[in-house]
């Protein structure tokens, strides 16, 4: 560690003399969101990912109420509307033969490709430096910066200036590179039809739940069909290809095998749930799915993405102020009130739909009891605000 005194020593060394007052590394939407509420508070912000964009994303693409209102307290109510984004009225869950048909309180679908190149315009018109195609980790403390790592030097990105080599505050927001993988968890594969088969054009989120995983499917903009899955890795190595495990899903709910489904681009994940042991250091915050990694169902993973951006946000910009270790247990703290004890309803569903017992029962059930799932829809969906400082 550079002697605290020569924090001109990370200017001094590189090329670069440019240091932002923050450093976020993964521009999905919780990256995209805090970059842009930060730059709007009058801070420096370099927004970086590894991806060329716009990119294709393995995401389900439905928003609910929260992530609305999330986009609304950041006046960006108008976004979803722009990129044509669809309503999605009702889910059916389908077990088998077994189906329940429940409704699903303000969700709309959109892909991420167009909604995630949405945010970073948005976040670009408010001052945000934004480089894409640079693979960047975290270095070691520097004086009052915490470096970057690019393990070679850089190429320019923006009118010839390169990243920075650094920042006071670094924000980890891409997604699933760390953490602890959880014993059963599942690969994620998602892909965009752009031919929508006859058995799938009913304007609905498809949740499927079949031996091996499961898979949900939503119109988004555009007349393109979102389909996303997670499947166990038995069920994958067992089929060869991530079309044909998909395809066996929607057999087992009754589904003749569809060749738009074969044919299709089909793109996969790391393994999904995981947990990280810390979620801030020493001038760094975690956020997003890089903070852990729980499986969403209805829209709530961009949900607690952007959620927990807002949340952040107040304790980076006094951090950049005035660095105190306090704000690492401030922020552990913070996302387990505000994301962590949302996340519950989806972590008792993930265990639930990997029992076929289970699943067939709690299908059954709502078929006939369908008010039974009001509440949780309800939990999920509600907007939070907290004495002082609005969140989401």
């Amino acid at each position: 560690m550079t002697d605290p005194h020569k924090t001109d020593d990370i200017i001094n060394e590189g090329l670069n003399p440019w240091l932002p007052d923050v450093a976020i590394i993964g521009a999905g939407p919780s990256g995209s969101l805090l970059a842009l509420v930060l730059a709007r508070s009058g801070l420096s912000v370099a927004l970086l990912d590894q991806a060329q964009f716009p990119r294709r994303k393995v995401c389900g693409g439905c928003l609910n109420g929260r992530a609305m209102a999330a986009l609304a307290s950041c006046g960006l109510g108008h976004l979803l509307e722009r990129l044509g984004a669809r309503p999605v009225t009702q889910v059916q869950l389908c077990v088998g033969r077994q189906r329940a048909t429940l409704p699903l309180p303000a969700t709309q679908s959109v892909s991420r490709t167009a909604f995630d190149a949405a945010l970073i315009a948005e976040a670009q018109a408010a001052g945000v430096a934004f480089f894409s195609g640079t693979r960047v980790s975290m270095g070691a403390i520097c004086g009052g910066y915490r470096q970057l790592d690019y393990g070679a030097r850089p190429e320019p990105s923006i009118a010839g200036r390169t990243p920075p080599q650094g920042a006071k505050i670094v924000v980890l927001a891409h997604g699933l590179r760390d953490g602890a993988i959880a014993k059963n968890s599942r690969l994620g594969a998602g892909t965009l039809l752009n031919q929508v088969p006859q058995p799938l054009s009913e304007d609905r989120l498809l949740m499927l739940i079949g031996r091996g995983g499961y898979v949900g499917g939503v119109r988004v903009e555009g007349g393109q069909y979102d389909l996303a899955a997670a499947l166990d890795v038995a069920f994958l190595k067992a089929h060869g290809t991530l079309a044909l495990a998909v395809n066996d899903l929607f057999q087992q709910a009754g589904y003749e095998a569809m060749p738009e489904i074969a044919a299709a681009d089909w793109r996969g994940t790391p393994l999904l749930t995981r947990r990280r042991q810390a979620i801030a250091g020493q001038r760094w915050f975690a956020v997003g799915d890089a903070a852990g990694y729980v499986e969403p169902f209805t829209g709530e993973g961009m949900a607690w993405a952007m959620s927990g951006a807002l949340a952040l946000a107040p304790l980076v910009q006094s951090s950049v102020a005035t660095w105190d270790s306090g704000a690492i247990a401030a922020w552990s703290q913070l996302h387990q009130r505000v994301i962590a004890v949302r996340q519950w309803p989806c972590r008792i569903m993930s265990q639930v739909l990997r029992s076929r017992l289970l699943s067939l029962g709690l299908v059954g059930g709502l078929q006939f009891f369908p008010g039974l799932a009001r509440p949780v829809m309800q939990v999920m969906n509600r907007p939070q605000t907290t004495t002082g400082r609005a969140m989401i």
